[in-house]
């Protein structure tokens, strides 16, 4: 099974006081990123596609401190203009014949609902 994370988005209703893409919020001591990608590899989610944008180098930088399963990061330059383009960058993972979750960045979520997926 693989997963495409769509992380691109400016966050504008976020204090933009301090330039950090929504997927790097922390809770408790982890990002929501880190989350997502150990709840994914907890299901059995091997391969990751993660739709980046605004601020991408920091999320690059973050993942290269994240253990998990294996990550595609693909950039959507247009980011600004709606996550619908995200998900077009990702195309070839959707057309791969795998089953496939899509998934927005910013979301926390327990992780016991990848399970019932």
């Amino acid at each position: 099974m693989k997963a495409i994370i769509l992380a691109a988005g400016v966050g504008k209703r976020l204090d933009r006081q301090r330039p950090l893409p929504k997927c790097l919020l922390s809770f408790n001591g982890r990002s929501l990123l880190e989350r997502h990608l150990s709840a994914l590899a907890a299901v059995g989610v091997n391969n990751v596609t993660l739709c980046v944008g605004y601020e991408s180098p920091q999320i690059a930088a973050a993942l290269a401190d994240t253990s998990g399963p294996a990550v595609l990061t693909l950039h959507n330059p247009q980011y600004r203009r709606g996550s619908i383009l995200s998900l077009w960058t990702a195309r070839d993972t959707l057309k791969s014949g795998d089953d496939v979750l899509i998934m927005d960045a910013d979301v926390l979520y327990h992780p016991d609902i990848l399970v019932r997926l």
